[in-house]
């Protein structure tokens, strides 16, 4: 019997195209321990990781994501140009890499660290020395402005969370455990691909199992952000000013209707027709 080889031309050809109509851009994401490859960089009829890295990060980049990628593994020559950099982020020598590959400086809105196939033994290997959080994550904080970074829950990374909690506190930093998946953004591109890639002839990871083999179960994800501080007593002070403000330009009128007057506006709200006056839920102005 003649063994038959899927062609990547049917069901496989439309990991390569743009996954729908591309979404105003929300800003820059960079994705750490995957490639962000050319299409002519994908080995032929080789489904995996560079094939899967790019078929999750072109759809992430279809919802509206400017995406960038960094592993130790792949050339840079083999990724997107100037989106892909090839460094250990679990290495001193990460600043400089960093630096080097994007000389002009780099915004860049959330740090995503992948998920997929993050066994113990894997991870304590790749992030033992803890610089991930002690330097990269502090240095990538200061230069590219990063908002949020997106770790997996797993047991290597809380420990490491737990060890050097005090320099994120000293970054005005933060982390939480995150119940909804769907706020990871890699996790939502990777379930609309979920189809195409339980197609591909090569060992089939999915959200679904590599979540179950590696993740927490209720709170998947780690969310790494800014500490957010109690407004000061004097803005506080401010804004109670400025509510008794409004609420003495506001009135209430027959049938507990409150209103709130446009500038110039006639104020005998019961006059027969008072033309400037704009209902809570409105916007246009209406006449009574």
């Amino acid at each position: 019997m003649t063994r038959t080889t899927r062609s990547r031309t049917s069901s496989n050809a439309a990991p390569f195209q743009r996954l729908g109509r591309k979404e105003a851009s929300k800003g820059n994401v960079l994705c750490l321990s995957m490639i962000y490859a050319r299409e002519d960089a994908v080995p032929e009829k080789d489904f995996g990781q560079v094939w899967r890295d790019r078929l999750r990060l072109v759809q992430l980049e279809s919802n509206g994501w400017e995406v960038y990628s960094c592993d130790l593994s792949h050339d840079e020559s083999l990724g997107v140009m100037g989106r892909h950099l090839q460094s250990n982020f679990d290495h001193r020598r990460f600043q400089e890499a960093f630096t080097r590959r994007f000389p002009h400086g780099l915004e860049i809105r959330q740090v995503i660290f992948d998920y997929f196939y993050i066994p113990e033994h894997w991870a304590s290997q790749r992030w033992g020395s803890g610089r991930l959080v002690t330097d990269t994550i502090p240095f990538l904080r200061r230069t590219a402005r990063v908002r949020e970074f997106w770790l997996p829950n797993c047991k290597v990374m809380r420990e490491l969370l737990e060890e050097h909690e005090e320099v994120l506190v000293s970054e005005g930093l933060d982390w939480s455990l995150v119940r909804e998946r769907w706020k990871n953004v890699l996790y939502v591109a990777t379930e609309q691909v979920d189809g195409i890639m339980q197609r591909s002839l090569a060992e089939v990871k999915t959200n679904a199992n590599q979540v179950a083999a590696y993740l927490d179960d209720q709170y998947p994800f780690i969310k790494i952000s800014p500490i957010v501080l109690a407004k000061p007593r004097r803005y506080r002070q401010e804004k109670g000013r400025d509510l008794k403000d409004n609420q003495k330009r506001s009135k209430v009128v027959e049938g507990g209707l409150k209103v709130r007057y446009q500038k110039g506006a006639e104020r005998n709200i019961l006059a027969p027709r008072n033309h400037g006056c704009i209902f809570e839920e409105d916007e246009n102005p209406v006449s009574r």
